[in-house]
Parts: structure tokens; sequence; C-alpha cells
């Protein structure tokens, strides 16, 4: 028995002995009822004095617990930095330590709900109650990061202060190297055929680079003609090369690099303490960078194992060399005469540039009396294409085209054997993911392969014995025109017209910042040496009147028109269109005045989402468009999402927008309404809320030390998202709807 349970008892038998005793001495008198009187007396008062003596003692231990246990949390909270905090069902702050008495006294955050100053902590409750880590900004505006735990069963959080940890693992990350390999773009084919370079435009690029890395502090050492290695720690990689590679004057600005006539390709690594392995992957990225077409910087990151691509900004001007194409001319005709037989493909849904493409290659086969097919289904092609293709070449289209099912076929009968006589010749694309050719590759392995292309390269790109890759030049019709040039071939009238029309296709009529003196040069020679038909030319790229009309009714829609900022506009088609329409509507757009950026997304079947993006050369849409999963050239470039709504691809366009690009975007993805702001007197949050009561979408992020958070939370009022979390919709609704409706 305890000492509580054991006074009761002494006291329940001292009231029954004095009754006894009463009853005794009243009725009758018995010395031996006396004696146990006396007997159970005495217990029950040594039961008492044992109650009374051990509730001292008790008192006393607890006293000295007390103090202990005082001092030893004061030491642990002082030197652990260790904050509680407890909550109540209805998740209101209840009782919290001496971590959180600051806070309480200009905050007032007892009996106010946690989450109003604490919204990262909604994280807990979302995943199963694990630990979180959170900033919080201190008192002397110093932020602090604490990792979080949450005791269910007692409804307390533990905030523990890694800051010291934090900040010892970013001086440990600081100080961590940073490999880089640059290569001087296309030095040795200059070298080869113009001597000078090396007295004149190698000195100055040697120049830039080592006056460079004397400036930064960075260690480089020149290992190869046309190579340097450079290394340095993370966080003068941070501070001064990323954000001048990011700003495009990485080494030098763009009129010195004019002055050198070259570009730079740079391979980065970092992340790694096996400098052996930082080696190999800076050399890999150096070469993927390269393989794009130079003039960009390709980054790998060891530890996430993940790589991507910064584009030079500025609009590189570089004039190309009419020996290079030359070197390059030589080497594609003596593939050609040492083949058997040529296929040509394009891509899929080919354009003007596309189909142009192959049927200029196509010509200069048949000049030397190459058997060559084109591997296309007319049906397929994009409409202006087609039709230019059925009015021009009929006689080719029955004779020289084949579809892809007939290259099937032909292959299982034994007619076509893709081997190592025959030559395969990609054009105005590189991946077989994009090509008339995607599920032949197994068929297709064993031949030698040509690609001529002006994007920049993919992944999946086809095995190859050679390749021309440049995305400086307006369109693929561009460059195979400037080997004919340069090759003096004569080729056909309408080959000449239809090169010339794709030239004029894919540089939007010659207001691409891709086209430059080269472009204008390469049509004077079609017109004026290989006869192009420059009134026929403009004529197959005209669109009919119903097009027109659909293309100018839809422009004037406002309801399809949405300023999403200053000189940013966006066209929204519900409704399935071809990829042609959106390119066409992006292109009308991009060409009215004080418009910058154009995005045009729609549909193109019952599960894609199609965005074509348009700048008018003052911005790089395609360092967007690579965000988004896809790609293109400086101010045209395109991507696509599969099984999401325009709404969704919209959210995460503004995303990058804003935190990639620093683009003022203030309306909503949802219902595009205005944004309004409020802001968390606690954390200093900017919480930003559709004006559009009924679609409720709710985002907030914080701008600390210049480190973005940004939390969506979607369409608050029907969204399943919210209306499975009491939590955060309990929150939401109380306050930032409620308060700001009152």
């Amino acid at each position: 028995m305890n000492v509580e349970f054991n006074l009761k008892i002494a006291i329940l038998v001292l009231v029954a002995n004095f009754l006894v005793a009463f009853l005794v001495c009243y009725f009758f008198y018995s010395y031996f009822f006396s004696f146990l009187i006396i007997l159970f007396n005495a217990i029950c008062f040594y039961e008492i004095l044992n109650y009374i003596f051990s509730f001292i003692l008790k008192k006393k231990e607890e006293d000295f617990f007390f103090d202990l246990s005082k001092d030893f949390n004061q030491y642990v909270y002082n030197f652990c930095n260790i904050g509680l905090i407890l909550i109540n069902d209805e998740k209101n702050i209840i009782w919290f330590n001496n971590k959180f008495n600051n806070f309480n006294s200009e905050k007032n955050i007892l009996n106010k709900n946690v989450f109003t100053f604490f919204p990262d902590l909604i994280t807990i409750f979302l995943n199963n109650y694990k630990d979180c880590i959170i900033e919080l900004l201190e008192e002397n505006n110093e932020i602090k990061h604490y990792k979080v735990k949450y005791l269910g069963d007692i409804k307390l959080f533990i905030f523990y202060d890694i800051s010291n940890i934090n900040n010892l693992e970013n001086q440990i990350k600081n100080n961590n190297l940073v490999l880089g390999i640059i290569k001087i773009d296309n030095y040795l084919v200059f070298l080869n055929y113009n001597h000078d370079y090396n007295n004149n435009n190698f000195f100055k690029i040697r120049n830039l680079i080592l006056n460079y890395a004397k400036e930064k502090k960075i260690l480089v050492y020149p290992f190869r003609e046309d190579a340097y290695l450079f290394i340095c720690n993370f966080k003068i990689y941070e501070k001064y090369i990323l954000k001048d590679i990011e700003n495009g004057c990485f080494i030098a600005n763009q009129k010195q690099y004019d002055e050198c006539e070259t570009t730079l390709s740079v391979g980065i690594s970092f992340n790694s303490n096996d400098i052996v392995k930082l080696g190999n992957f800076a050399n890999k990225a150096m070469i993927c960078a390269f393989e794009r077409g130079g003039n960009q910087t390709a980054i790998y990151d060891c530890e996430k194992e993940e790589i991507f691509f910064i584009n030079n900004e500025t609009k590189n001007k570089k004039n190309h060399n009419e020996l290079i194409f030359f070197s390059y001319g030589q080497k594609i005709l003596k593939l050609i005469k040492e083949s058997n037989f040529i296929f040509v493909a394009g891509h899929i849904n080919g354009d003007v540039d596309s189909i142009a493409s192959c049927l200029s290659v196509y010509s200069i086969c048949k000049i030397f009396e190459k058997k060559c097919f084109i591997i296309c289904d007319v049906d397929t092609l994009e409409k202006k294409a087609k039709n230019i293709v059925e009015k021009l070449f009929p006689d080719i289209i029955e004779n020289d085209f084949l579809k892809k099912s007939k290259v099937k076929e032909y292959i299982e009968n034994g007619s076509i054997t893709f081997n190592n006589d025959d030559l395969l010749i990609v054009v105005d694309h590189n991946s077989i993911v994009n090509s008339d050719l995607n599920g032949l590759e197994k068929e297709i392995s064993d031949s030698k392969t040509i690609i001529l292309d002006h994007h920049r390269r993919k992944d999946r790109i086809f095995k190859n014995i050679f390749y021309y890759i440049d995305v400086n030049f307006s369109s693929t019709s561009e460059i195979i025109s400037m080997i004919i040039s340069v090759l003096k071939i004569k080729i056909e009238k309408n080959i000449a017209t239809i090169l010339l029309s794709g030239i004029l296709f894919d540089s939007l009529f010659l207001r691409s910042c891709r086209a430059n003196l080269n472009t204008f040069k390469v049509i004077e020679f079609l017109i004026s040496c290989c006869s192009a038909d420059k009134i026929l030319a403009f004529d197959l790229l005209k669109d009919n009147l119903d097009e027109t009309k659909e293309i100018a009714s839809n422009l004037f829609d406002n309801k399809k028109n949405i300023k999403i900022c200053d000189q940013i506009y966006c066209y929204i088609e519900e409704d399935a269109q071809q990829i042609s329409f959106l390119s066409k509507i992006a292109n009308s757009l991009i060409s009215i005045k004080d418009i910058k950026i154009v995005f045009s997304i729609g549909k193109f079947n019952n599960s894609n989402i199609y965005v074509s993006c348009r700048s008018d050369g003052t911005e790089n849409v395609q360092a967007i468009a690579e965000k988004m999963g896809g790609g293109g050239h400086f101010d045209a470039s395109a991507f696509s999402a599969r099984k999401k709504t325009i709404n969704e691809v919209l959210e995460e366009l503004f995303y990058v927008l804003v935190h990639d690009f620093k683009k003022n975007i203030n309306i909503c993805p949802i219902c595009f309404c205005k944004l309004k702001k409020s802001i968390n007197t606690y954390n200093k949050e900017e919480i930003f809320y559709c004006e559009n009561n009924n679609c409720k979408y709710i985002t907030y992020c914080c701008d600390e030390n210049k480190k973005k958070k940004y939390t969506t939370f979607k369409n608050f009022k029907t969204d399943d998202y919210f209306l499975n979390n009491e939590i955060i919709y309990d929150w939401t609704k109380k306050y930032v709807f409620e308060e700001n409706t009152k």
C-alpha cells in the first residue's frame, strides 16, 4: 500500500476505535477491550506519524529535484538552445518555455493558433509527424534554423537549434573543390584554315581567361591548345563564376567574344571529394556543352548526379567563316560518294524547314548520281509544308518518298538493309524521339549517320559518324544553303525556292535574332546564283483567308490573351489545336510593340499541353523552355506537358518566371485575377491570395537573405488537397480569408 492509502485506513480505524471505546465505557467495563482499543489507537497513531514524516521527506525531495531539474533544464536550454511549445486540440499555444519569451512580449503568441506564427509546421502533420526544418527570424534580425519534432501524445513541439551545424556545413561546402574545363569553340578548324588566327585570336582568348582567373583568384592551367583547366572553391564558384555565367559575362563580355570571333564551351563539376571523379565529369559536361552547339556551360552536380545547362544570355553574333563550311561540306560529300544508298529523314510533323532540308539533301545526292530516299509520310507533314511539297515536287513524292511502314516492310523482305555501306542523313533534329525514324532504332543502328541541325542537342541523339549542330543559325535550310554556296553546287530552281521558304519560315521572316549577316548572304546566293523565286517563296508561306480570320479573332479575344505582367503576355486556348496554330498566334503577338515575351498554350491532343514561347530578341525564352523540360532557341522555343491541365502548367510556368527569372508575375493561374498580399507579422512571410473569393487560390513565400521559399496550395475551395487536410483548410480560412473580409 502507498502512504496516502495507509493514512486513510489509519484515520478510519482511529474513528472506529473512539466509537468502540465510548460504547464499551458506556455499557460495560472490560480490561480486554480497553487493551484492544489502546493497541488499535497506537497503530493508527503510528500510521499518521509515518504519513507526516513521509510527506515532509517527499516535499524536500521534490524541492531538491525541482531545483536540480530547473538548473539542468536552464543549462540544457542555454547550451542546446532548445525551445518547447505545448498546444491543445485546437492547435492553440497554451504554454512555451523561456526560449519564446521574447516572442510573447511583442508577438503575443499565447492562446494563438500555432500555424499563425509557424506555418511551416504544417508539413509535420502532412508527412506523418516526421521531423521538419524551419527558419525563424530572431529579435536581432538573425535567421536561425531549427529542427522541429512533434510529440503527438502530449502535443509538444521541440525546437532544436541547428544553426551552428548549418554554419559548419556551409563552411565545409564553401571549401569544397570545383573543377572546370574551358574549351575554345572551333579553334582547331580556324587554325587549320587560317594560321593568322593562332597569332591574333588565340592570344586574345588566352589573355581574357588568365586575367579573369587572376581577378577572381582562380587557379587556371592550359593543358591543350584549345582547352584550359581551372580549380576554385565552391564559395568563389557560387559568388563569382555562377553569377557571371548566368549573366552571360563569364571570362568576357559579348563585345570581347565578337572580337575573338569565337565562343567558349564550359564544363563544371562539384560536390565530390574525388578529384578524378570531378575531372571526368567536368570533361563530360564540357563535351555535352560543345555538342549541344557550344557557347554555353554544362554544370554537373556529382552528389545529385544531375546536369543542367546555362546558355549565353546575350545573342551570339558570330560571323561564320566560309572555310569551316568548306571543311564540313567536303566531309559530307565524301560520305555521300562512298555510300551505296542514302536515306534522308526529318522530324515528326515536319515543317517547312524540315522538308526543305530533306529535299535539298536529296537534290545533292541526285547531282552525284546516288540513289536517295526521303523517309516521310506526306500526310503527317505540317499543313503548309504538305502544300509546298505537293505543289512543287509531286514526282519525288511518288517515286522516292518512303513511309515508315514501307521502310519496315522493305527491311523485312531484304530490299533495304541499312548496313555500313548505306548512309542516313538526319536533318533539322538530332533526337530519335522527335524523328520520323522513331521505332526504327534497331534497324538503322548499323548505318553511317550524318546530323545537320540548328537545335540544341538532346539526350537520345542518333549514333553518328559525323554531325554539324549550330544553334546560332536561323534554320537548317540556312546551314545547307551555306554548304551549297561554299562548295559551289548547282541546284534546281525549285530546290532553291523551297530553301528560301525554309529560311524565311524558321527565321520568322527575318525577325529572329538569329537572322544575321550570314542569313542575308545566303538569301542573296539563293536568289542571284540559284534563281530562287522570292515571290513564290513568300507566297508558299501565306495563310489562307479562313486561317487568317481565325488567328485575328483570337488575337482580339481578351479572355484568351492574358497580360501576366509588364511586356509578358500569355495566349490560352482551351480547345484542341494544331501546334502550328499556337506557333502562329505566338508569332503574331510577339510582333506587337512593347511585348517582349509571349507564351501560347493549348491542347494538341487529349492528354498533352503544348506551349510555344517567343521573345523579341531581348529575352532568352530558350532558358525558360529548358527549365520547363523543353528547348529551342534564344527567341523561339517550346515545351510540352503530359497528363496535366492548362492551369497546372501555368502554375509551374509562373513559378519558374518568378523564382528563376525574377519576373513580377502577380496573377492567379486558376482564374487570372490579381493576387493580394498579406504579411505574416511573426515570420515576415508574404501570403498571396486570389482577390476572387470564389477561387480561393493561396500561395506564400518569404525572402530572407535572398533565400526564396515558395509553397502553393492550389484551389482552396474545390481542390481535394485542401478538403482532405483540415489543418490547412482551417488555418487558411481563419487567418487569411476571414481576417481579410472583415
